[in-house]
């Protein structure tokens, strides 16, 4: 039977829901809500309450409810609607109800439950009142709806009053079908319930005459599958499919049955108990094939595994299978007790059923299967194993019982290995597991232990007579990797579960173990729990090594369930529960209290060690596990009462016992790892075909040993007529003699990954032949071969034949010719080749009468030619078919680059006939002459003048430069060798100039420029003409080049002096501008000989880039200087602001009237570099906030500007923040930003945000930036700093309580003195923080009740360091609960941004007599007055005389301010207390009232009896003061409004500013005054919960009021 888990029924509570936008989340779980809590402001307005706690989220509203919302109110999950998601959530809608209907509070008042506000305020969240149902009172007239949590149903009962109309009543449960909902009708009553599914959801109606009396209808929500009798379930798991697998008992003859085919007779008998067989699909609401096998002799199946390809390997002690038995069964005969192993195939049919060994008390009690199918097998014996190897480690039983261990193999089921196992002791076997590397485990009791094999033994003693047993394998279960005891000084075993799964591997090859233990000493490694039971459940770990690395007890007292290890080492435990367990460490479900067995699921992580979650599951037994893609399986036994059930299928009906399959979504889970599996998933066999195409004929010319055609091709089609994907097919030809691969070899073989279903895949394999090899052949075959595996090798076999045809054929006179065109030559202009194109033609002439069948002319060029290919692409051209005695041309395009060096190019060609045989070759040369060498030119001064007077040139450096050219189409490499002055002999290179000699290259049709400086060498009289020569040489040829370069050289004999005046070097000021940025340049021109100088111009020269600008003209006007005169010329300049250094070249020409250049000077004026600049800004200090414990700031921000005073752009800045060196502050983002672009005088910024990070001490926090730029660049820094201030973080609550501690019990009055008793409770916040808003909840004793107007949770505001803060409550004393002797009352507190708070306990005394002297109560008063307003309302005390005596009393202290009437008397009275609050000054004010009564006798000391005042009085605004008065309601919860009365004095303005406790402004408002009061209106709403501050300014004088707002 599988049960559905879903809302109304069971609802859901998922380990971790994860919804998609749009996708309804699958509902699955066990528990309903328990606790519903009514919205008070702590959820969105649109949710009128919700459960809370265990069980899942329903979300309430007027007209129904939601179910597996996130949280009650999440805003998220409601948008921006006005009502809650329908439809597409499961839940309930009430239709066509009373508008003004909404749910409310009902059944049992629980223990106040601890919200979380869903718009913040604190993770700890306030106690609200809970109640166990939610009622609708007149949704429809004369009908209540009442939803509650019973057992694991959710009761949907819908209350209709006497003569009330039913047909009002409209259900609609979204998201459930109509065969899953339950309806309950009294009997007698004339309601018929009418179900209607539509739009993915069921209407519920009623129709009916109105009943006479008051009557309930109830609605559930249940499926069901199963029989009308019992069933068991033995065993569940999962297969790799995610497809449950069940195998147990049954009593049920109608138990459902889908076989997948006829099955015999005696299968499906019906009789009194059967073991069924059963897989169901994924979603559990079908059945895919289920199986029942019956017997006279059946006892339930003593293990189950799930295999390869969708097998089912089952354990059975039954003597009742011989009409199962397979023809390759181990033993068809069966032994003594029958143990049988049935393999189901995918398919639910049986592939192997064999008797096992089990003779004299032996049987098979665990399996376990390999990676490669193998089945391990183990059991127990008395005696010699039945069927022991000859490579068996004991072949005879060692002692009084021993296990023994059988290995089937994977396909055959044939016996590989049979061995016995143990001690000398007594041997139970418990489990048996295999890895995915092949090592076998072995665990199980030992009794009486001796001689038990040992290997590297963790534990090498026994701790008492029964220990736990572990030994690893390897692979080939002849050798021992690890063995040792496991154990303490109690009893270790599997206690009342011997199925129990209890070992296993996880994918890194660690061992687990899942064991009972007795022992208190039991060996605990990283245990998460220590010793509290008499008995315990352990989970153990152990390495490769076989090191045991961790070990923990469950504290619980249980029965083992199943254990299930993920790959990763989380594991899952199930175990049975006892009615004594105590509650688990981490519950998700709420344990049950009302059932007698239950079941537990837990969940480690082994890694850590850590559990990560624990559960209850009612009325389950036998829990198995079984995981599949992130679900968690749960199976096991209810009963019809716990699980309420409505038949799923025709025919079935709940019953007292059957299956429930519980699948939990959503837990984390590791990522599933494949097993290596020999076998595919199939598990039956598949229907394949192949087909296969060859060569029909083969032409062979037996005289030239050639083939027609030259290859031999197979095309193979693998077909898959099957519905399921084949992977891995190999396909592979066994070939004669005459075929082979290219490379080689006579077996081809190729792997096809995956056939799809239903279609094809096609494979060509290209063969070469040996012609010479089928000379006498006439007929050859090709066999092709496909194999795949289903349940074992399965193959399909074809043949392919090929018949042979011999041939003479004549040979054909065929001839070409090759010609190529243009002729390569060199142009001398470029010395490049005149055409880079050649176009070779190949002539091919039949010089026959009969026409010629050719194939093709292929072309082959010598290696190393540099041609490049154009048209065709192909070297091959295939031949037209020639006439008798034609031609044909067939021509290639070519693309022929310039080398330096001259080459020759072959070119051949072939003409191949129809075999492929070359009949004919003609060939040619084409030489290509080289470049005629490389370019080159020179360049320099068109004229120099050498001043003889002065011995100094013009220009003074002369420049001249090589340009050295590269035709070629290749890259050419150079050297320098010399620069040859011999026909220059009045030039030398300048000091420190020099020949490179090191080589270099230009790429090709490319050029490069050099440069060298000159110096006039004198002595030089005349004018000359100096040639330099520059020599060369190409590396690749070493040739050599020479390049000439003539300079004229002048004389001046003149005498006329030029010095140019202006700065040497500009300046950078403080605010990054070049200083000056103009500036003037002169020239002084003197004339120093001895002749008149007629001067026409001077010229400034500035260099040709942007590094300067010329303001004015560049030449001025001269005039004739005589000899000793001067003259002055000046230009104005602006130099650029450039990122870089650099120098600025000034020189002036002075020329002579006749336009002669006379003389000439220079000046460079260096520029500075005018950097882009960078300025980081933070925050100088970051305070804390030590009564709040946080910070001013949640974070710092750091924010660096960028600024380029230059005139140019510097691109792609960017700039990286320093966090090495951070100890205070945590970066938020990346570190590093980028500025494209800063542009000229421009700037830009940049900025990073950072946590501050606590301590107690103060700390500089350095912010350093690194500023780096690509264009151009540079690098530069700046830093900033912030100091953190640090602070203790103590938040501390200190409680108190005061009040009535004795009660008597009067009996003279026959009355309980006194009643009603007052009680005090008083919070002091001792730490230096600022704690609350805070709620205290009074728990008092059933033999108290509040008072009338009582509420037992109050609120208190939020407490300063060192404030208090009291409350008060009456409460009246229940007599018929009144039992002498103490009664406690408890106080339970909670404040936000307190760790803790102490709870407080008033103990209160019942004396069983009168009391000895006055009772007074209330003794504890307290007032509030308002100064000039009326004063407080007065407060009555009686006081009681106990036991009828009537002693006379007095007033005796009492203080001016408190009045009390009246001043003596005796007996019963009542006082009335009058505070008079005119005269007292502002503030707080307590003092005491004496009752001095009269002693009853002489003697006796004097007793006073103390009445308490307190009153708070405050300000109140007189004609022309500034007044601000307290809020009223204070405090204030959020949603509320409060008034709070102002006055600013006549004439006078002022403004109301409200700030937050950190002193930031929210808002301000201007007030005028007018001497009269004014109000305030502050709305709730508006503010976060927590502390404000309101003031009032005016004239310099303020007023400040706190506001405290609750959530």
């Amino acid at each position: 039977m599988y049960q559905r888990l879903i809302t109304s029924a069971l609802l859901c509570l998922l380990l971790s829901l994860s919804v998609r936008a749009g996708d309804p989340p699958v509902l699955r779980g066990i528990d309903p809500p328990r606790a519903f809590v009514m919205n008070a402001g702590q959820w969105d307005a649109r949710v009128s309450g919700g459960s809370v706690g265990i069980g899942p989220t329903v979300s309430l509203s007027r007209e129904g409810y939601v179910v597996a919302l996130p949280s009650p109110g999440m805003d998220a999950a409601l948008g921006a609607t006005t009502e809650l998601p329908r439809y597409a959530w499961p839940g309930l809608r009430l239709r066509g109800m009373d508008a003004d209907c909404a749910p409310r509070p009902a059944g049992d008042m629980l223990a106040p439950l601890r919200v979380v506000d869903d718009k913040g305020g604190g993770a700890a969240g306030r106690l609200y009142a809970a109640h166990e149902a939610v009622l609708w009172r007149g949704a429809w007239p004369g009908v209540d709806v009442r939803v509650a949590g019973s057992g694991t149903v959710l009761r949907h009962d819908i209350a209709i009053a006497a003569g009330a109309d039913p047909s009002r009543v409209k259900l609609r449960f979204d998201r459930v079908t109509a065969d899953e909902l339950r309806l309950r009708v009294p009997d007698g009553v004339d309601l018929r319930p009418e179900l209607h599914e539509a739009d993915g959801g069921v209407d519920v109606t009623l129709r009916g005459s109105a009943p006479a009396a008051p009557v309930t209808i109830t609605v559930e929500w249940v499926m069901f599958l199963g029989g009308a009798n019992i069933e068991y379930n033995c065993h569940f798991r999962v297969d790799d499919s995610g497809l449950p697998r069940l195998v147990g008992l049954t009593y049920s003859p109608d138990f459902p049955v889908n076989p997948p085919a006829p099955p015999p007779p005696q299968d499906y008998a019906g009789r009194a108990i059967s073991t069924y067989v059963t897989k169901l699909s994924a979603d559990g609401k079908s059945v895919v094939h289920s199986r029942l096998f019956s017997g006279a002799k059946l006892f339930p199946p003593t293990r189950m595994e799930t295999g390869p390809g969708g097998r089912l390997y089952v354990i059975l002690n039954s003597t009742s299978i011989d009409s199962l038995l397979t023809d390759d069964a181990l033993l068809r005969n069966r032994m003594y007790s029958a143990s049988a192993m049935i393999v189901i195939d995918y398919d639910g049919l049986i592939e192997y059923a064999s008797y096992l060994p089990s003779d004299r008390l032996q049987g098979v009690y665990d399996l376990a299967i390999g990676g490669d199918a193998s089945v391990y097998l183990l059991g127990h014996t008395y005696d010699s194993p039945p069927m022991a190897t000859s490579d068996a480690i004991f072949a005879v039983n060692q002692g009084i019982e021993d296990a023994f261990i059988m290995k089937l193999s994977g396909c055959e089921y044939a016996l590989e290995y049979g061995s016995c196992f143990g001690g000398t002791g007594h041997e139970e076997p418990a489990g048996i597991a295999v890895a995915d590397d092949g090592r076998v485990a072995v665990v199980g009791p030992t009794l009486q232990g001796g001689n038990y094999p040992l290997v590297k033994p963790w534990q090498a003693k026994m701790g008492d007579l029964s220990d736990f047993c572990v030994s690893v394998f390897a692979p080939d279960l002849r050798t021992l990797e690890y063995s040792t005891y496991l154990g303490g000084k109690g009893s270790e075993g599997y206690f009342h579960s011997p199925s129990a799964r209890q070992i296993a591997f996880d994918s890194s090859g660690h061992l687990y173990l899942f064991l009972a233990t007795a022992s208190a000493d039991f060996p605990l490694v990283r245990s998460l729990n220590s010793w509290k039971l008499k008995s315990d459940i352990a989970l153990c770990k152990f390495d490769r090594n076989g090191t045991l690395v961790f070990s923990t007890l469950l504290n619980v007292n249980a029965s083992l369930g199943d254990m299930l290890v993920e790959p990763c080492g989380k594991v899952l435990l199930s175990l049975e529960e006892g009615g004594d367990s105590p509650e688990l460490l981490k519950p998700v479900f709420t344990r049950p209290v009302a059932v007698k067995r239950y079941a537990s699921l837990w969940m480690f992580d082994t890694n850590v060690p850590e559990l990560l979650f624990a559960t209850w599951f009612p009325s389950l037994e036998f829990p198995y596990l079984g995981s599949h893609g992130g679900s968690v399986f749960l199976a096991g036994l209810a009963t019809a009462d716990m699980v309420p059930a409505t038949p799923g299928y025709p025919g079935a009906h709940p019953t007292t016992q059957d299956i429930v399959l519980t699948r939990l979504e959503g837990a984390d889970l590791c990522t599933p790892v494949a097993r290596p599996h020999r076998f595919s998933r199939y598990g039956r066999r598949l229907d394949m075909d192949m087909q296969c195409r060859g060569l029909d004929t083969l032409r062979v010319d037996d005289l030239r040993k050639a083939s027609l055609p030259g290859s031999y091709r197979v095309d193979v089609v693998v077909h898959n007529r099957d519905t399921v994907d084949v992977d891995s097919v190999t396909v592979q030809l066994s070939l004669p003699a005459f075929l082979r691969l290219p490379s080689g070899g006579s077996t081809v073989q190729r792997l096809v990954d995956r056939v799809p279903a239903l279609d094809s895949v096609t494979l060509v394999f290209d063969l070469a032949i040996t012609a010479d090899s089928l000379i006498d052949k006439n007929h050859i075959v090709v066999i092709v071969t496909a194999g795949y595996f289903d349940i074992c090798n399965a193959s399909i076999r074809r043949s392919i034949g090929t018949v042979i045809e011999h041939r003479d054929l004549p040979y054909t006179e065929i001839s070409c010719a090759i010609s190529t065109a243009p002729t390569p030559s060199v142009n001398v202009s470029s010395t490049r080749l005149a055409s880079d194109s050649l176009q070779v033609t190949v002539r091919v002439q039949n010089h026959h009468d009969r026409p010629a069948a050719l194939r093709e002319l292929r072309l082959g060029i010598s290696p190393n030619s540099g041609l490049l290919h154009l048209a065709p692409l192909s070297l091959a051209q295939p031949i037209p078919l020639l006439p008798p005695r034609g031609s044909v041309d067939l021509v290639w395009h070519f693309r022929l680059p310039s080398w330096l060096y001259g080459r020759d190019i072959h070119i051949e060609a072939s003409v191949l006939d129809t075999f492929g045989l070359r009949l004919h070759l003609c060939e040619t040369d084409v030489h290509v002459p080289g470049a005629v060498g490389t370019l080159c030119s020179t360049s320099g001064p068109e004229t120099v003048f050498w001043d003889v007077l002065r011995g100094t040139s013009d220009p003074d450096s002369i420049r001249v430069r090589l340009m050295v050219e590269n035709p070629c189409d290749t890259i050419r490499f150079y050297r320098i060798e010399a620069i040859d002055f011999t026909r220059a002999p009045h030039l030398a290179l300048v000091a420190g100039e020099k020949v490179d000699p090191d080589p270099f290259f230009i790429r090709e049709r490319f050029r490069r420029i050099l440069e060298w400086r000159l110096r006039v060498q004198p002595p030089l009289d005349q004018p000359a003409e100096d040639t330099l020569r520059f020599v060369y040489r190409t590396l690749s040829d070493s040739a050599t080049h020479v390049c000439d370069l003539v300079i004229p050289l002048r004389i001046r004999r003149g005498d006329v002096r030029c010095m140019v005046l202006g700065p040497d070097s500009l300046t950078v000021d403080a605010s990054g501008t070049l200083s000056p940025a103009d500036f003037e340049v002169s020239a002084i021109l003197h004339n120093a000989g001895t002749l008149a100088q007629d001067l026409s111009r001077a010229v400034l020269v500035p260099p040709g880039d942007a590094s300067v600008t010329l303001l004015d003209a560049a030449a001025k006007g001269l005039r004739l200087l005589q000899p000793g005169e001067s003259d002055t010329v000046r230009w104005q300049l602006r130099a650029a602001a450039l990122p870089v250094e650099h120098n600025i070249p000034l020189r002036v020409q002075v020329f002579s009237a006749d336009e002669l250049e006379l003389t000439s000077c220079s000046k460079d004026v260096f520029v500075p570099a005018v950097e882009p600049r960078c300025t980081v800004s933070a925050p100088d200090t970051l305070r804390y906030n030590v009564l709040l414990g946080v910070y001013e700031r949640d974070s710092i921000r750091v924010q660096v500007r960028v600024d380029n005073p230059a005139d140019v752009d510097v691109n792609n800045i960017v700039l990286r923040l320093d966090t090495a060196g951070l100890r205070r502050s945590r970066i938020l983002s990346a570190v590093e930003r980028t500025l494209p672009r800063v542009d000229a005088h421009g700037s830009m910024t940049a900025s990073w945000w950072l946590e501050p990070l606590w301590a107690e001490s103060d700390a500089e926090e350095r912010y350093e930036v690194e500023a780096r730029s690509s264009e151009p660049p540079l690098l530069w820094h700046c830093a900033a700093s912030t100091l953190i201030q640090g602070g203790k973080r103590d938040a501390s609550l200190q409680c108190f309580t005061a009040g009535h501690d004795t009660v008597w019990a009067d009996a003279y009055y026959e009355a309980l003195i006194p009643d009603p008793i007052q009680v005090q409770y008083t919070l002091r916040n001792s730490g230096s923080m600022l704690a609350g808003p805070c709620s205290v909840a009074l728990l008092p004793p059933p033999m108290y009740a509040l008072a009338a107007g009582e509420d037992s949770i109050r609120a208190l505001p939020a407490l300063a360091p060192g404030e208090e803060a009291s409350v008060e409550w009456m409460l009246d004393i229940v007599q018929d609960s009144v039992r002498p002797g103490n009664s406690l009352l408890r106080f339970v507190s909670d404040c936000a941004g307190a760790a803790s708070v102490e709870d407080c306990e008033h103990v209160v005394t019942f004396a069983g007599h009168s009391p000895d002297g006055l009772v007074l109560t209330p003794w504890l008063l307290r007032f509030a007055a308002r100064r000039n307003d009326a004063l407080p309302a007065s407060r009555t005390v009686l006081a009681w005389t106990g036991g009828g005596p009537t002693p006379s009393w007095t007033i005796g202290h009492r203080p001016s301010w408190l009045g009390v009437q009246p001043l003596d008397g005796s007996g019963r009275t009542a006082l009335r207390v009058q505070p008079t609050t005119t005269d007292l000054p502002l503030g707080m004010h307590k003092d005491v009232l004496e009752l001095h009564p009269a002693p009853l006798a002489p003697g006796n000391p004097q007793v006073y009896y103390h009445i308490e005042g307190t009153v708070d009085v405050t300000a109140a605004a007189l004609p022309g003061e500034l007044m601000l008065g307290p809020a009223h309601p204070h405090p204030l919860h959020a949603g509320e409004s409060a008034v709070l009365p102002y006055q600013v004095p006549s004439g006078r303005t002022g403004t109301l500013r409200l700030h937050d406790i950190l002193g930031r402004e929210l808002w301000s408002v201007p007030v005028s005054g007018s001497g009269a009061r004014g109000e305030l209106r502050l709305d709730g709403a508006l503010l976060s919960p927590g502390l404000w501050l309101l003031s009032l300014h005016s004239d310099g004088r303020s007023l400040t009021r706190r506001i405290v707002v609750l959530r």
